[in-house]
């Protein structure tokens, strides 16, 4: 296992130097990859002693060099269990008693990160197939014409599980089903910004209404129309939706047809392809920050943070596109996240 880097005489005084200076320490800490409490202890035993470190001071490793090696080959093997689930694990192969954050400092110190697992659905061999037709359709695509859109799901607590992997491999991915979550939106985005958003709930006879075509394309009428005549003139675009039954059904296809609506013809499981994903994501990781704990609550977080996504930010997800679909062809099909 790899020792934590020591830091030289020379770079702790030249820090301290610049902390007289009037440097922020929690920048200087950042800027070296220490801590602030680090900085701090350097300060102190500049005024009292010195910052030489004597031969053999420091805490003593709790395990042999046989140990450590077969504690690494723990981490590798177990790399979904927290530092909780790892101690009874540890203690039966090591015969060693190891605290919750003696685990968490060895994880760290031989550069286990804790990352969030990428999820996306499983494609089958023909799914592959079609996403390289759309791709080989759409190379170097004006894609400024286009309006993705999408539902999402946004709950009130997202799944934070984590998984260990070393520093610089790649996150890994992970299979998944729909869960349960709170409220269902509806939103649209282009080149020329952004539709306003829709709680579909706003649009349901009662609360245990579902989402069904009828209801689709009432918010169509609501959202996507006026978008189309402000931005788009009413002509000159085209509009990308998934294949949902409820987009693709009878009542919704006539309703494209009677509103001259160009569809997208847009591979199954593709999430990847369409920008508004990204935007999806940013929105949630935005409205987590906040805490809501009621439903409504959740909804205003929605709708403010939906105000604080800039056409910029969309500009560069739908550029980015065109970085995307060469590497889908190179793989075969395969996932681009």
């Amino acid at each position: 296992m790899n020792k934590k880097q020591k830091t030289s005489l020379e770079t702790k005084y030249q820090i301290l130097l610049k902390l007289k200076e009037g440097i922020p320490i929690k920048k200087l800490a950042k800027n070296n990859n220490i801590t602030t409490k680090t900085i701090r202890n350097w300060e102190k035993k500049s005024r009292t002693g010195s910052l030489i470190r004597k031969e053999g001071s420091g805490r003593k490793s709790l395990l042999n060099n046989e140990q450590l090696q077969k504690l690494e080959e723990i981490f590798n093997e177990n790399r979904e269990k927290s530092s909780i689930k790892l101690k009874p694990l540890i203690k039966k192969q090591l015969n060693v008693s190891l605290s919750i954050r003696t685990i968490q400092r060895y994880r760290k110190n031989n550069d286990w990160i804790p990352v969030k697992p990428i999820t996306i659905p499983k494609l089958s061999q023909k799914d592959k197939e079609k996403r390289k037709m759309y791709c080989r359709l759409h190379y170097n695509y004006d894609w400024k014409r286009v309006i993705f859109s999408d539902e999402s799901k946004i709950e009130l607590f997202r799944n934070t599980s984590y998984v260990y992997i070393k520093k610089g491999e790649k996150r890994p991915r992970k299979e998944m089903d729909n869960k349960r979550i709170s409220v269902m939106i509806w939103a649209g985005i282009s080149w020329k910004g952004k539709t306003e958003i829709v709680f579909s709930k706003d649009f349901c006879k009662n609360s245990k209404s579902l989402m069904n075509s009828e209801i689709y394309t009432r918010i169509l009428e609501q959202a996507l129309l006026p978008f189309i005549k402000n931005k788009y003139d009413g002509v000159d675009f085209e509009f990308l939706q998934d294949n949902a039954p409820i987009h693709k059904s009878k009542l919704s296809m006539n309703w494209f047809k009677e509103n001259s609506i160009k569809l997208v013809s847009f591979p199954t499981k593709s999430p990847d392809l369409n920008p508004i994903e990204k935007i999806w994501n940013d929105l949630k990781n935005m409205i987590e920050k906040e805490s809501a704990e009621t439903q409504e609550e959740l909804k205003n977080s929605i709708k403010k943070n939906w105000k604080k996504i800039s056409t910029k930010k969309i500009r560069a997800q739908i550029k980015h596109l065109d970085k995307i679909i060469p590497k889908i062809l190179e793989n075969g099909g395969e996932f681009n996240i």
